[in-house]
């Protein structure tokens, strides 16, 4: 008896086959007998071992606990238990500082996975060889393991520093942003868990707003830097996770001064004389003006002049720098002119500059 085909143990492990012999007699007619012949396959080590399925997805927390079973891989071999005793597994690629594997197919934690910033998945590529028991080479499979780590809030959102200061005009238009925090506050959680939400601590403070979800900081408020000159705000961030976690920062604005504020005269008019023989230079009296904008600016500084309506003739002066108005002609006459009605002007060095008037009443007494 020949082999006359392929033999497979996993397909068939035994066969009956009925031999027949017949002799040529043929008197009366020929003889048989008849056997049956069982052939019994042996296992040999002809299949690889493999998983099932030969990718595996998990999913585990950041803070999942070290020495946790994280799953139990299953695994398959066509061959019998008779050549197979057991199988050796091992991690032939992938981190096997944070992961082990055991010849049962358990996969265990060794160390906590820290997701941030960039390891939020690990692959694993292990390999299964059988161990037969005939002296069969051994054989091996492989198969993938994904263990992608959830993030948990376990990180506080930080600003790159605890204090800002800015400056800004005081006539800066309405919703105009002047600082961006976008790019200065960092949460290394992912998701919502990583999401930013910007707001100003004190409601109070009107004058500013704050993009929740741009970080943007703008004017909703016209300002007034007379009435106040900086402002003290306390920023705060947050996460959006679950239990929010959140930081704080300072933000210091110094408003500039813009030149918004007109001089003011100390008198709504103002009455002087002089006699009509007084020489050129006689001072008939002062005009004074302040100035609210910011005094260590040009916006505050004042200076008068006189205009030409009333004065066509040049007989009155103004000191641009300390108001006093005097007389500038010697052809003073109360028979021709008695009351002189002078606009005095006094005007800013800001840029554009602001002007105010006010009118100078000079009386002329005569003489004889």
């Amino acid at each position: 008896i020949e082999v006359a085909g392929s033999l497979d143990y996993e397909t068939l492990t035994q066969y009956v086959l009925i031999v027949t012999a017949v002799d040529a007699g043929t008197d009366p007619s020929e003889l048989t007998s008849t056997a049956f012949i069982y052939v019994f396959l042996t296992d040999e080590n002809d299949n690889d071992p493999d998983f099932a399925p030969d990718t595996t997805f998990i999913e585990i927390d950041e803070n999942t606990d070290v020495g946790t079973t994280l799953a139990k891989l299953a695994i398959t071999d066509a061959d019998t238990d008779s050549v197979n005793d057991h199988f050796t597994l091992s991690i032939v690629s992938g981190d096997t500082t944070v992961f082990s594997v055991d010849d049962s197919g358990e996969i265990t934690l060794l160390a906590s996975p820290d997701r941030e910033p960039n390891n939020d998945l690990y692959v694993l590529e292990i390999e299964v060889m059988d161990n037969p028991t005939n002296g069969d080479a051994q054989r091996s499979g492989t198969g993938t393991v994904s263990v992608v780590i959830a993030d948990l809030n376990d990180n506080t959102p930080a600003f790159a520093s605890t204090l800002y200061d800015v400056s800004i005009d005081e006539c800066i238009d309405l919703y105009n942003y002047f600082i961006n925090f976008t790019n200065e506050v960092t949460d290394a959680d992912s998701g919502l868990n990583g999401e930013i939400v910007y707001t100003i601590a004190d409601s109070s403070i009107t004058e500013f707003t704050m993009d929740p979800s741009l970080g943007w900081v703008y004017v909703s408020e016209e300002l007034d830097r007379e009435f106040l000159a900086d402002y003290s705000i306390q920023l705060h961030v947050s996460d959006r996770g679950t239990v929010p976690e959140t930081a704080t920062s300072s933000l210091t604005v110094t408003i500039l001064d813009c030149n918004d504020n007109y001089p003011i005269f100390d008198a709504t008019s103002y009455e002087f004389s002089v006699t009509e023989g007084d020489g050129v230079g006689t001072i008939a009296g002062v005009v004074a003006a302040t100035d609210a904008d910011d005094a260590t600016t040009d916006n505050a500084v004042i200076e008068f002049q006189l205009n030409d309506a009333g004065n066509e003739d040049g007989h009155f002066a103004v000191e641009p720098d300390t108001g006093d108005v005097t007389v500038n002609s010697l052809d003073i006459d109360r028979e021709t002119t008695e009351y002189y009605y002078l606009l005095c002007e006094a005007y800013d060095l800001g840029d554009p500059s602001l002007t105010s008037t006010v009118t100078c009443t000079v009386t002329i007494i005569d003489i004889n």
